[in-house]
């Protein structure tokens, strides 16, 4: 017995066939075969009723998802035209099969034998399956690309909240139940302040069901966050797959963004102004840089350099009788070395009282947050207004290049006026790169425009303050540096250091003390 592991191929194209008694003759003939060289069978026979000029077909697909998720050697056939009667049919198993993957075929009756002319026969037909499967590969393509310039989603499946439905714009339908989640998961990550792992535990916790039923990961957490789907757009071709055949592995990388194909008209779950608001939060904590240290810092990952806007790290100096240092020193350091724009050492006590004591007067005087509230709805009004107007004006100019355009198509093709060929084209092309400039203006503009407060944003703002002052001015003594820290993260704190040693604090990323 050796230790290759085989597996069974068995086609019949008609059912007169199958009552011919032609499927239990191949699976005995392979068994035998399978026994006189010592193969070890694995898995049921794989069995086709499918016409041999057909390619996929069912038994030899759930035969590849065999190979991926358990592994064989060779695939064992009656008869060559078993596998398939038409040349491209075999040319596509076998490229599959032998190609992509490292299995083989061996057929009883049929096949390529080992002299140089078999072998030729053999290369010919590898050598069309690839030029075949390139073919379909690129027809494939071609289609995908069609589907999403006519404003269709493209993908394997839908994204968690909605179902395909190609009759409706952007060719999803809204999942009301799974939309639901969606949104409680976009507002505890921007309005509540939760973390992704704490969103993750909480849809555990309450057992809310995920995509395919099971536990809810931090990954599929972080995925949400990110899809612009849900805020009413996607982007097709943005990647491409790259495969290492020498390391059996595959790379995606990013195509240039100009051949992106983007899908608008989805419905969306959350507004515009919600999607960038966690886009900001998920970008705000990837340039953290987080230094796990055995010691606690209360402001680690939170103190940055306003001038070059990179944090300071934590550093602890030892006990040094010559320095006169009688016990650890705790620090916040900016090194050049580091990249950072000077030299600076910033011992951790003074800093973090004087840190925490702002925090404190600031929620001890609730008018603070009034005033900063007042003075930044009319700063935002100002900014939208002015945001509003661009908008309009830009709007105006894709309006007015969409008559140029309609106007030349009615020029070209009308008798009296000669226009040739060459000139509609160039003419054409010219207002089409307007028209995609002015575009790519109008969603800058819209990513970039955020709705003033609401009322009921200010009240969730007090309440939250209010919260946040019951915890620490009244136990102000008592609190641990892992609970300040905790409050602190709560309130999205971040401190800035000026070239002039003044210290800044910026609160829920809108109040500045």
């Amino acid at each position: 017995m050796t230790n290759t592991r085989a597996i069974i191929y068995a086609r019949v194209s008609t059912e007169a066939q199958r009552e011919n008694y032609s499927i239990p003759e191949q699976i005995a003939s392979c068994k035998a075969y399978i026994e006189k060289k010592g193969y070890q069978l694995v898995g049921e026979p794989f069995i086709d009723s499918f016409s041999g000029e057909s390619y996929p077909r069912p038994a030899l697909t759930e035969a590849l998802d065999f190979y991926d998720n358990f592994g064989f050697d060779v695939v064992i056939v009656r008869h060559s035209d078993r596998l398939a009667r038409d040349p491209v049919a075999k040319a596509g198993a076998i490229y599959d099969f032998c190609q992509l993957r490292e299995a083989k075929f061996e057929f009883i009756e049929g096949g390529f034998d080992d002299s140089p002319e078999g072998e030729l026969a053999s290369d010919i037909l590898t050598l069309f399956a690839r030029q075949e499967n390139s073919r379909r590969a690129a027809r494939s393509k071609a289609g995908k690309n069609e589907k999403a310039k006519q404003g269709l989603f493209v993908g394997g499946r839908s994204p968690f909240g909605y179902s395909m439905n190609k009759k409706v714009p952007g060719g999803l339908d809204v999942n009301q139940d799974q939309a639901k989640t969606v949104k409680r998961i976009f507002d505890l990550y921007t309005y509540e302040n939760y973390s992704i792992r704490g969103i993750t535990d909480l849809l555990n916790e309450e057992r809310i069901e995920s995509y395919k039923g099971g536990e809810w990961q931090k990954s599929t957490v972080a995925k949400i966050l990110k899809s612009t789907c849900y805020a009413g757009y996607t982007y097709y071709n943005q990647r491409r797959v790259i495969r290492d055949k020498l390391k059996n592995t595959r790379i995606t990388k990013p195509r240039p963004k100009e051949e992106w194909i983007k899908i608008t008209g989805i419905t969306p779950i959350i507004s515009l102004d919600q999607f960038n608001a966690a886009s900001e939060i998920l970008e705000s904590n990837k340039e953290i840089i987080r230094k796990h240290s055995s010691r606690e810092y209360l402001l680690s990952g939170l103190i940055f350099c306003e001038n070059c806007n990179k944090p300071y790290v934590c550093q602890t100096a030892k006990p040094n009788i010559k320095s006169r240092r009688y016990a650890e020193s705790k620090a916040y350091r900016h090194r050049k070395k580091e990249k950072h724009c000077i030299n600076r050492y910033i011992t951790a006590a003074n800093v973090d009282e004087m840190v925490w004591a702002k925090v404190i007067n600031f929620l001890e005087n609730p008018e603070n947050i009034i005033k900063g509230y007042e003075a930044i709805l009319e700063n935002q009004k100002e900014q939208f207004s002015k945001q509003l107007e661009k908008k309009e004006e830009v709007i105006k100019k894709i309006a007015r290049l969409e008559k140029v355009l309609d106007n030349l198509n009615g020029a070209y093709i009308d008798p009296d006026i000669k226009m040739s060929k060459s000139e509609y084209i160039s003419k054409r092309e010219e207002i089409e790169s307007k028209q995609k400039g002015f575009n790519d203006q109008l969603e800058k503009i819209e990513s970039n425009t955020q709705s003033p407060f609401s009322d009921l944003e200010f009240k969730n703002i007090m309440d939250f303050s209010k919260q946040i002052k019951a915890k620490i001015v009244e136990n102000r003594s008592s609190t641990s540096i892992k609970e300040r820290r905790e409050l602190l993260q709560k309130m999205q704190t971040r401190v800035f250091i000026t070239l002039n040693n003044e210290i800044k604090v910026e609160l829920l990323k809108i109040f500045s003390i």
